[in-house]
């Protein structure tokens, strides 16, 4: 299977998140090594349908995305936490679809 992150669609994703947050959302940074979150993840296939909306993406520094101890990987409750204070819309929005994608798998 090939790896979609190579894809087109995949980079028109990275440069919109990139355009629309211009630096990372929690400290600030704009230089370096800036990273593309997944709020909702890429992986599994459950997920597929949000992984190229740019809803569903946050600029975020290495640090913040998965060096420091305070990042989205290393602590996601934090991170949701972080998100719902400071980004709630995107929060809310993903909340709503993952309870949609729950249900589905429920029913």
């Amino acid at each position: 299977m090939k790896d979609w992150r190579n894809s087109a669609e995949y980079k028109r994703w990275k440069l919109a998140v990139r355009i629309r947050d211009g630096q990372c959302i929690v400290c600030g940074k704009f230089e370096g090594k800036l990273d593309c979150h997944h709020i909702i993840p890429d992986r599994p296939a459950q997920f597929y349908k949000y992984r190229t909306d740019v809803n569903n993406g946050v600029l975020l520094c290495a640090h913040n995305h998965s060096m420091g101890c305070w990042s989205a990987h290393k602590n996601p409750l934090w991170f949701s936490d972080w998100l719902k204070k400071n980004r709630p819309a995107q929060y809310y929005l993903a909340m709503e679809r993952l309870k949609k994608i729950e249900d589905e798998n429920n029913s």
